[in-house]
């Protein structure tokens, strides 16, 4: 099922992937279970290959202000567009 949902084209190596792949496995739950996956891209309208967004220990964010809040969220990139899906991270780890 992670085949659809891939590490960005270099995943970290220093034994932060094991949180990395950890989320990544995390979404692919939360879709499964909300009867998204494999996830239809918003734009194109694709179900290609999608990207998992991140960084060794680090999620994305979606920022709120210049002073520094955010929302940590969980992103996906479409692999034919580069269209961004984002997901809030409470929602998806709260399933």
């Amino acid at each position: 099922m992670t085949d659809m949902i891939q590490s960005v084209p270099q995943p970290p190596t220093d034994g932060s992937d094991k949180l990395y792949n950890e989320r990544r496995d995390r979404i692919v739950e939360f879709l499964t279970k909300k009867g998204l996956f494999p996830l239809k891209c918003a734009c194109c309208k694709t179900s290609s290959q999608m990207f998992f967004l991140g960084h060794k220990d680090m999620l994305t964010v979606t920022p709120l202000s210049k002073n520094g809040m955010y929302y940590p969220s969980y992103a996906l990139a479409c692999s034919n567009c580069g269209f961004i899906h984002s997901f809030h991270a409470s929602v998806v780890e709260n399933g």
